[in-house]
């Protein structure tokens, strides 16, 4: 449990590096996203999965199985090391003056098959500051992550900044027994710095999340792509887009909205009902069509 909520924090400074985008990206139904992630190891040459008995590499898919409301379905596994992640949210926008807040529901389940472990995941909400100035983005409020077979749950509180001073990206957590006796062990510090891990036997351990090695993401040319994967599906927004033409960047999104409702429209005239390519609707959460992801053979 220890190493899974150190992971989790530890997430959030990786994924969010960039500098906020001022030019959303609106996810298409049947949008999706594939790519390998390779291993640090690994980087120094990059091996074809033909040529190795059994790949270390992560395989990853992303699709937009839903519209209204608007829900984003992950996979992601590493049969190697008997590890799966699967996991969907459904992001609530609303703006609160020179702020905007998306409350991101959902969950998401960690299994590591060696340990024969499930860790259930919720997310903090997200908010993007300082709009028509300076946009910067932080997390705030509580994430519980569950493991049934271990007994054990963690509870992780995410601090807004407050208004005064410069005391941000704060997390704490606490690791206790779903009994609810004393906690075993807490972690406190900065998502995007120095993380403390204190356990209940006085033995403190210090992480520094900016020196941890991250994956790398290999994936198919884009030439080589379906028409609905993410790179191939907004190539022209993103050239617009970097290089500074917003103006252009805007024509091509609303084209691709605009030719998404004509097919929403047209299912609705056949009734032809929408169905994923990757994922299957079970109960309020989506899981993988396992048989539909296969390994992406030449990753580049």
């Amino acid at each position: 449990m220890v190493s899974v909520v150190r992971q989790y924090i530890c997430s959030f400074h990786k994924a969010f590096q960039h500098q906020p985008v001022r030019k959303p990206y609106n996810a298409q139904l049947g949008e999706f996203f594939r790519c390998e992630l390779e291993p640090p190891s690994r980087r120094a040459s990059v091996v074809r999965r033909s040529e190795v008995e059994e790949s270390d590499a992560i395989d990853f898919v992303a699709e937009q199985v839903s519209h209204h409301p608007p829900v984003s379905a992950f996979h992601m596994s590493c049969p190697k090391h008997g590890l799966s992640l699967t996991a969907d949210i459904n992001c609530k926008s609303k703006f609160l003056g020179m702020s905007a807040s998306v409350d991101i529901a959902g969950q998401g389940c960690l299994t590591v098959a060696a340990h024969n472990e499930d860790y259930v995941f919720t997310f903090p909400s997200a908010y993007c500051r300082s709009l028509l100035t300076n946009p910067w983005l932080e997390f705030s409020g509580r994430v519980r992550i569950t493991c049934p077979q271990s007994a054990y749950q963690a509870t992780i509180t995410f601090l807004a900044k407050p208004s005064y001073g410069d005391d941000y990206n704060k997390v704490v957590a606490e690791i206790r027994p779903q009994t609810g006796s004393a906690a075993v062990c807490k972690i406190s510090g900065r998502w995007d710095g120095v993380l403390t891990t204190t356990h209940d036997t006085g033995e403190t351990e210090v992480m520094d999340v900016t020196h941890l090695a991250t994956s790398k993401k290999t994936v198919q040319p884009i030439k080589d792509q379906s028409k609905m994967e993410s790179r191939r599906l907004w190539r022209r927004v993103s050239v617009a887009l970097r290089d500074g033409d917003y103006k252009l960047a805007s024509s091509h999104k609303q084209a691709l909205e605009d030719a998404q409702r004509v097919a929403a429209q047209r299912r609705v005239a056949a009734g032809t009902p929408w169905s994923p390519k990757y994922f299957v609707k079970d109960g309020d959460r989506w899981k993988p069509r396992l048989g539909s992801i296969a390994p992406q053979s030449t990753p580049v």
